[in-house]
């Protein structure tokens, strides 16, 4: 198990932020966080963008996560980063990986129907930075047991051995059984649950001292690339956002949205289960909740608690 912290900085010097489809794990043997990502969604494409942003500007704002900025560079899956795994580190720092919990929420509070009046619902942005949101696919909200992963699906990582995990962005979402008439045929049915999840995680990394750099390196083992950071300064923070989401035009979304077909097309969610051993009458999709949240297709990462790597 990750080390536990009540304490979230403020102003962090590096504020890594994850969004798409993705698949965390943690290792206590190497106190790292990693990431795999996952390739085969054929509308998804897989990009890293760091920029400059100062705190407490519009381009600091929620709404603003993987823009604005002053741009340092981006990488993506068609040039830099199309194989190969990507690495941040601070120097002089040993390797420590830790998750944020509110004081004031207790497992419980995890089960809640987004769809009712709670104490979470009155104090949604207070408790928002909470880790838990993050979907644990082998937590008590869903399948409650450890889960086979699949050798051979993830074949990139981002290994990140520094920063506090938490929630930066979280929704309602509707939990419902993807393959109800199996379901049905076979006398194995759920009905529908209704669960506040993370759509993005962060990681926050504290002050770096004038001696300190974040390097993020990249490409092959036969020809890694890095970049270099110093401290941002008085009032600013990198961003590093990590992207692996949809690209869908308006009306791909107002027709998933919508039309009455969209309602038998599975999420993007459906593809975690190339990656571990479910039977198809057991099996999770997600949907979007009206008025909540974004009205992308859930493509929100998942959370393997019970591994410490993804083979």
């Amino acid at each position: 198990m990750p080390a536990i912290t009540n304490t979230l900085p403020s102003q962090p010097d590096v504020k890594i932020i994850v969004d798409g489809l993705f698949v965390l794990c943690m290792n206590d043997a190497t106190d790292e966080a990693t990431l795999g990502v996952y390739e085969y969604s054929a509308d998804h494409r897989f990009s890293v963008r760091i920029s400059k942003k100062m705190s407490g500007s519009e381009d600091s704002l929620p709404i603003n996560v993987g823009r604005g900025g002053d741009l340092v560079r981006k990488l993506d899956d068609q040039d830099e980063i199309v194989t190969g795994d990507i690495s941040i580190t601070v120097s002089e720092r040993a390797p420590l990986i830790q998750v944020y919990h509110h004081p004031d929420l207790v497992e419980d509070d995890f089960i809640t129907d987004a769809t009712s009046a709670s104490k979470i619902s009155g104090h949604r942005e207070n408790f928002r930075p909470d880790f838990r949101w993050v979907i644990d696919l082998e937590g008590s909200r869903f399948y409650d047991r450890e889960l086979k992963i699949i050798p051979g699906v993830i074949n990139r990582r981002v290994r990140i051995n520094q920063g506090i995990l938490h929630t930066e962005k979280y929704t309602g979402r509707s939990i419902k059984q993807a393959y109800k008439q199996t379901g049905l045929t076979l006398g194995k049915t759920f009905p529908d649950k209704f669960y506040y999840v993370a759509d993005q995680m962060a990681i926050a990394i504290e002050a770096l001292s004038k001696t300190e750099t974040l390097v993020i390196s990249y490409g092959k083992e036969s020809n890694r690339q890095a970049i270099t950071l110093s401290p941002p300064g008085e009032n600013s923070y990198y961003e590093i956002f990590f992207n692996n989401n949809c690209a869908l035009s308006k009306a791909d979304i107002e027709w998933r949205l919508n039309d009455a077909r969209a309602e038998s097309r599975h999420s993007d969610f459906q593809v975690f289960h190339n990656l571990v051993e479910v039977p198809h009458h057991d099996r999770f999709d997600l949907g979007v909740i009206v008025g909540e949240g974004s009205n992308r297709f859930p493509c929100d990462l998942i959370y393997l608690g019970q591994h410490s790597d993804l083979p």
